[in-house]
């Protein structure tokens, strides 16, 4: 039993949940993260670019993801999730579930067991691109770099066939797979919770006009950030999902399933802008491709966002006002985008190589059952409520447990970032206090 009221939980581990951490360690308190995934990082793991400087993602996040294994007053705790809460402000009690890796804490991540591996299933975090090994590291940079094997698909498909546990052996003369892990109860006595669970990407298939789903060239703008990525599916080459080719010509429909009836009616914040920015990496790539961005209205309200707009243009990035009606594939898999042009009130038609859905972004699912487990509150739209908006934003309706980044409202990563550090300040207070 870990036993340290001068303590915070954090619960996330995407950027907003690290930044807490790491300013709770520098305060000299104990931070835990729990992560329910294999790996710390989050969405922000999977950009390849940040707007509005276009900066390398992961150059950013992954130093503090190492920072939070390398600092002492930190426990990282990740496939892990919290089921219950007990307690109050400066003596809370909780119990975190540990899900098995059945792979041990001493794994090298020399990778040859995924190299003998012979179950593929969905990547999630290729965002179903591409497939992965039944055991597996979410991506290059993981924190910690620890393998976890998928026993569900490894018996289902590989019928257990061990070839992982004799290369394991064979290579490093130990064996760090184990099948017969079992799943753990951690209890930790903590002052004070964070909430930092960050956002699901909406389902695009709610705008069924828009055929995702149905034609391979029509997809997120989440799995087009991973084809532009470096460490992506296809190394940072633009190649289009049908065939391989490299597309000439580029289209972003804005606001899907987001502002919607048939999804979110709020506007999501980010999505305006990072359509630009990957309207811009699109012409980095391929500077002769033409690329049309389709929007309802431009909503740059950041620092610099208005700048990379006037930079979209000027590198030849098309806006039209205007919310497509159709999508119909033609031969070769192309695709032809039917709309009416609000400016000038024609009906048009383009054919495009490859059409990006920018969805909505929304708070995560598990968050209710949070929300029932903490005591709090969420609002109509499944986002943690504050206790007031104005003057204590990331205070909730009980004392001691605090919210900050998108689970909050909409927010990118600046905003989910400065938030954090506003969180951990107020869960030290609140420590302090009692």
């Amino acid at each position: 039993m870990v036993n340290q009221v001068k303590s915070v939980l954090i619960i996330g581990g995407g950027i907003a949940g690290i930044q807490a951490a790491l300013d709770i360690a520098d305060a000299g308190y104990i931070a835990y993260i729990v992560e329910k995934e294999p790996s710390t990082g989050g969405k922000m793991a999977m950009l390849d670019k940040t707007f509005p400087t276009n900066d390398c993602s992961i150059c950013m996040e992954a130093p503090k993801m190492l920072d939070t294994v390398a600092n002492d007053n930190i426990h990282l705790l990740a496939y892990s999730e919290v089921k219950e809460v007990k307690g109050s402000v400066g003596n809370f009690k909780v119990k975190v579930a540990m899900k098995p890796r059945y792979v041990k804490d001493d794994c090298t991540a020399c990778a040859r067991c995924e190299e003998v591996c012979i179950v593929k299933s969905v990547n999630e975090f290729e965002q179903g691109l591409v497939q992965r090994r039944a055991i597996y590291m979410p991506f290059p940079y993981a924190v910690p770099r620890v393998f976890t094997l998928d026993m569900e698909n490894c018996r289902k498909y590989g019928g257990g066939c061990r070839a992982c546990v004799t290369e394991c052996r064979d290579v490093e003369g130990k064996n760090c797979i184990d099948f017969w892990q079992k799943p753990k109860t951690l209890d930790i006595d903590c002052g004070s919770i964070i909430l930092a669970t960050g956002f699901e990407v909406l389902n695009p298939s709610l705008i069924p006009e828009y055929r995702y789903g149905v034609y391979k060239n029509v997809i997120t703008a989440l799995q087009y950030e991973r084809l532009l990525n470096t460490t992506g599916p296809t190394e940072g080459r633009l190649l289009r999902p049908s065939d391989g080719k490299e597309p000439q010509v580029v289209a972003f429909i804005q606001c899907v399933a987001s502002r919607d009836l048939r999804g979110r009616q709020y506007c999501s914040k980010v999505c305006c802008t990072y359509a630009t920015k990957q309207a811009v990496l699109t012409k980095e790539h391929i500077p002769n491709a033409e690329v049309y961005i389709f929007y309802i209205d431009r909503r740059a309200y950041g620092k610099g966002q208005w700048a990379l707009w006037q930079r979209a243009e000027e590198m030849g990035v098309r806006y039209i006002r205007s919310r497509p009606s159709k999508v119909s594939e033609m031969g070769d898999s192309d695709l032809k985008v039917r709309y009416e042009d609000i400016d000038t009130g024609e009906v048009k038609e383009v054919m495009v190589d490859i059409l990006i859905l920018s969805t909505g972004l929304a708070p995560p699912d598990g968050n209710e059952a949070l929300a029932k487990i903490l005591g709090i509150a969420l609002d109509k739209e499944g986002f943690f409520m504050e206790a007031e908006p104005l003057t204590r934003p990331f205070e909730t309706d009980v004392e001691g447990i605090y919210i900050c980044g998108f689970c909050r409202e909409p927010s990118d990563i600046t905003e989910s970032v400065a938030q954090a550090s506003g969180a951990a300040a107020k869960a030290v207070m609140a420590i302090n206090r009692h």
